[in-house]
């Protein structure tokens, strides 16, 4: 096992604006990077197949065909 790679006080915030588009806020310190998010993305993935009493592979399986085929298109509304 590696280094634990660790984020402080992270926000992940998925909010329902106009249009019923959804908004994805993404909060970090000022070191965040893709990894750190990744990290917070497994674990919520995790959390979602637990709150479901899901196999953690079967939250993973309905996120990838999202990813390969989106309901919705990403737009980028912030500075980052």
């Amino acid at each position: 096992m590696t280094e634990a790679t660790i984020i402080e006080k992270p926000w992940v915030i998925a909010h329902e604006i106009e249009g019923g588009r959804l908004q994805v806020l993404l909060v970090g310190p000022d070191y965040a990077k893709h990894q750190h998010f990744g990290i917070v993305i497994a674990d919520i993935i995790g959390h979602v197949a637990g709150h479901f009493d899901m196999d953690v592979q079967d939250v993973l399986d309905w996120v990838q065909r999202e990813i390969d085929d989106p309901t919705t298109t990403l737009e980028r509304l912030g500075p980052n």
